[in-house]
């Protein structure tokens, strides 16, 4: 995340790729570590005092070029994922099943995610509503055509990265208290959210920060099932 409780005291570059802002002010020190490839969302690419020709689009959003879940959605299972902050149980607002979004980290080996993290992944992607108030599950929703919704439970935790993952969507976002109220506004609003073109963000990838070579495309092999890229061969 861009903030500088997180950057400024590492008195070293950071390179952001797709991150988002909490909401609290910048400082200089932290904007002069940045080295920004692309952001989440405009209020990011704003508070940064960039433009929005920056490439946006959070990561997760590419999440369906690396984990199938084809043939495995659910209808009408709804689920609930706190945030991981909270604790709540999914009858209370009418989902059938609540998803935390903790993992197990024991096992990660050669920058591999974990089981667990597919696991979840696959979860969320093959639910029939997503209410949620883990910012991360609603991306992932929305990566997969899943309808999902913001939950107002115990309080939102940083409004700020909400109003900038809506605002790069194109949407109104409301937070819902129940399933119920959650799929009126997909519905209503959040179903017209449309996601931009992610090839930018996929060659902005900053393969040199991490001592690798780009693809001479700049689209690596496995982005060649994204929607409307160009033509690479």
């Amino acid at each position: 995340m861009v903030d500088d409780r997180v950057i400024a005291d590492r008195h070293a570059r950071c390179v952001v790729w797709g991150s988002g802002w909490r909401g609290d002010p910048i400082s200089d020190a932290t904007r002069q570590l940045l080295d920004v490839r692309a952001v989440r969302g405009p209020h990011t690419a704003a508070a940064l005092g960039l433009d929005t020709s920056v490439p946006m689009g959070d990561p997760a959003l590419l999440l369906p070029l690396l984990i199938d879940v084809a043939g495995h959605r659910s209808a009408r299972r709804g689920i609930l994922v706190p945030h991981i902050s909270h604790v709540s149980g999914a009858p209370e607002v009418g989902c059938d099943q609540t998803v935390t979004v903790g993992v197990r980290q024991a096992g990660l080996t050669g920058g591999f995610t974990t089981r667990d993290i597919v696991r979840r992944v696959r979860t969320i992607a093959t639910a029939g509503f997503v209410l949620t108030g883990a910012l991360h599950a609603a991306i992932i929703a929305q990566a997969y055509g899943v309808p999902w919704a913001a939950w107002l439970g115990p309080d939102v935790d940083c409004p700020a990265k909400w109003d900038d993952w809506a605002a790069y969507l194109g949407v109104d976002l409301q937070f819902a208290a129940d399933r119920a109220a959650g799929e009126r506004w997909w519905a209503n609003h959040g179903s017209t959210g449309q996601v931009g073109d992610l090839t930018n963000l996929i060659r902005s990838f900053p393969y040199d920060a991490i001592g690798v070579t780009a693809p001479h495309t700049g689209l690596p092999v496995w982005a060649s099932g994204l929607p409307d890229s160009p033509d690479t061969s």
